[in-house]
This record gives structure tokens, C-alpha cells and sequence, in this order.
């Protein structure tokens, strides 16, 4: 299965690339695979994206206090027509060259960007 995010924003390819890992080996993945929908993913990224923000690109550096954190939060958003599922994947890597779209194989574990 492929399942790809284009943020718009390339400062934040750590942040995706973060979210996309998570789905290797999930039991979503494996077990409920109809249950991988964009509604579904985005629901998914409003949860885990500011974590995935903090744990694998700010790292806590900026010292975020309430204001900051909502702030993040909030930026993180997205929208359907930003998630990919299968072929869409393919078609928008070819398309895409801002370094704002990644997507995963979950097959493989590969993370794919452009």
C-alpha cells in the first residue's frame, strides 16, 4: 500500500517522514487495510503530527511554551486533497518537485520524497 502527504511546506519533511513510518508494519496496515482512508489518515495526523513535529524535527529546541505548542498545532493541519492513497502516490511524485510530498511503500518500509 502507498499512502503519501504533500504538506505545501518542505520545512517539514521530518515531520512526514516521521508520520509515514508509522504506518510500516501497523496493525491498520496489516489487519484493516479498508480502514486506511484519507478521513481516516487525517484523523490520524491531527493526533500524532505536532508529536512527530517535536520528536523527530524540533526536538523541543524552540523551548515551546502554551502559545507556541497551539501554534504548531494548528499549522499542522491538512487537508483531504493533501493525502494520497496508491496510484495517486505515483502520479503526484512526478508532479510534485517543491520537496513537500512524501510518501511510503508500506510493503517495503521505503519513504519516497519530492
Amino acid at each position: 500500500m502507498l499512502i503519501g502527504i504533500d504538506f505545501g511546506d518542505n520545512d517539514f519533511s521530518s515531520t512526514i517522514r516521521a508520520f509515514l513510518k508509522i504506518f510500516k508494519d501497523s496493525v491498520l496496515v496489516e489487519l484493516y487495510p479498508q480502514n486506511v482512508t484519507k478521513e481516516n489518515i487525517i484523523r490520524l495526523w491531527d493526533m500524532l503530527a505536532p508529536g512527530c513535529y517535536w520528536l523527530a524535527q524540533d526536538g523541543f529546541q524552540d523551548k515551546n511554551g502554551p502559545e507556541e505548542e497551539l501554534s504548531i498545532i494548528n499549522y499542522l493541519k491538512i487537508t483531504k486533497d493533501r493525502i494520497y492513497l496508491n496510484e495517486e502516490c505515483i502520479q503526484n511524485f512526478y508532479e510534485d518537485n517543491n520537496w513537500s510530498y512524501w510518501y511510503i511503500d508500506t510493503d517495503t518500509g521505503e519513504i519516497y520524497g519530492s
